[in-house]
């Protein structure tokens, strides 16, 4: 095979059953009548395979294995597996599978004939390979045969696509990455893989597919702009702004439901955020907690002082002059310097004499210096005198964030 290419591998269970001939059919497709279902869907998918395992106990090799490589002519190798039921044997099992798989594999796998825990642990296994091995599962078929239909003349049956069960496992994780920690690769990923096939079908047309792209672009713009401390696109949150816009309409469509719960689910975070607001600074900051981003929790903290104090004294304009942000510092040091009085008597600028009309200003001042101190030490990797436990920069950020959070939440309250 050639070198770094993906194999095409078909995986079924051979079960014990004494199977009839039949017809099985999928889409437009049809068989030959046939009494395995591992040859109708051989047959049905043009028999585009690398290779093709049948797993098999010795007791089913013994039964079936010879009628079924006769039966049409196509060849498939036989992997024993465990017959013990036990917990033991079942991870043996697991592992029997596990180890035909190859690098970047492309699967299409078959559960019509197998233990009844067997479609189970197979998709259980199929997802771990999709990690471990990086393997694709482009089919998951069922084959809906039943011996009792035969006594009303049926002799044609279904292949049920269970693809789905797949993807939802997928969607799943990803879902959960993103609502843990903050992460929306897989869901960007999954949104273009299971969407460009309507796009292309509908030449770009499907609206719906196209806004479902839309947000999972949106979404991971929005993350990024949290990991990476864009204060800037947080306060104007024009991404929640389109996210929260196009729930309703998410919520009515029939394509990835999946997408559409974990659309549901950030909902609840990004609902929070209002357009061109800079106390988004502040539901950021829990977004950051809640995702375990630390560091970027505590630049945004210390960084939202400075634009929270500039909005709340009228000068919401300066909020991205370096200038006086750095002048804001200062300030916000020399209240927490022991020389306190000496250094106000001699303050002079106007922007000083503002901020000095916030109330518990010097509160606020003691927190930016607090968080100032740690964020020095994870911004130098703890090359510090003493530097913070590891476990104690969260603590520490949501111990520093409530107080500043109580503070201005009666913000009403702050400047005279």
């Amino acid at each position: 095979m050639e070198k770094g290419k993906s194999r095409k591998v078909f995986l079924s269970f051979l079960g014990l059953g004494n199977y009839e001939k039949c017809v099985y059919t999928f889409e437009k497709e049809k068989s030959k009548n046939v009494k395995f279902v591992q040859n109708a869907i051989v047959e049905i998918c043009k028999d585009k395979f690398d290779k093709k395992f049948v797993l098999c106990t010795p007791s089913a090799k013994n039964t079936h294995y010879n009628s079924l490589v006769n039966e049409i002519g196509h060849s498939f190798e036989a992997v024993n597996i465990s017959e013990d039921m036990s917990e033991k044997g079942i991870w043996e099992i697991f592992q029997q599978i596990y180890d035909v798989l190859n690098e970047n594999d492309e699967i299409v796998f078959d559960i019509t004939h197998s233990f009844r825990f067997m479609p189970m642990l197979g998709i259980t296994l199929l997802q771990m390979a999709k990690f471990l091995k990086n393997i694709k599962v482009k089919k998951v078929f069922y084959g809906a045969y039943e011996p009792i239909k035969f006594n009303d003349g049926i002799t044609e049956f279904p292949l049920v696509d269970l693809t789905s069960f797949s993807m939802l496992q997928d969607w799943i994780l990803a879902g959960y990455t993103l609502v843990n920690t903050g992460r929306a690769e897989e869901i960007e990923k999954l949104a273009k893989n299971d969407l460009t096939p309507i796009l292309k079908e509908s030449k770009g047309k499907n609206e719906e597919a196209r806004n479902f792209r839309k947000i999972s672009d949106k979404i991971q713009q929005m993350t990024l702009n949290f990991r990476t401390n864009r204060g800037n696109e947080i306060i104007i949150a024009h991404e929640m702004k389109e996210i929260n816009e196009s729930v309703k309409e998410i919520k009515e469509s029939n394509l990835l439901k999946p997408f559409k719960l974990v659309i549901e689910n950030i909902y609840s975070d990004t609902k929070k955020f209002e357009y061109k607001n800079e106390e988004n600074i502040i539901h950021s900051i829990q977004w950051c907690i809640d995702k375990d981003l630390i560091q970027q929790g505590m630049t945004m903290l210390q960084e939202g002082i400075t634009t929270l104090i500039l909005k709340e004294i009228g000068e919401s304009d300066k909020y991205k002059d370096i200038n006086v942000r750095g002048e804001i510092s200062k300030i916000l040091q020399k209240l927490n310097n022991p020389k306190k009085e000496e250094n106000i008597e001699k303050i002079k600028s106007e922007l000083e004499k503002k901020i000095l009309n916030v109330k518990k200003i010097n509160e606020l001042s003691k927190i930016f210096a607090d968080i100032s101190g740690i964020r020095n030490d994870i911004n130098h990797a703890g090359f510090r005198p003493s530097p913070l436990d590891a476990k104690g920069f969260k603590i520490k950020l949501e111990k520093e964030f409530k107080k500043f959070k109580e503070i201005w939440e009666n913000k009403n309250d702050v400047t005279e």
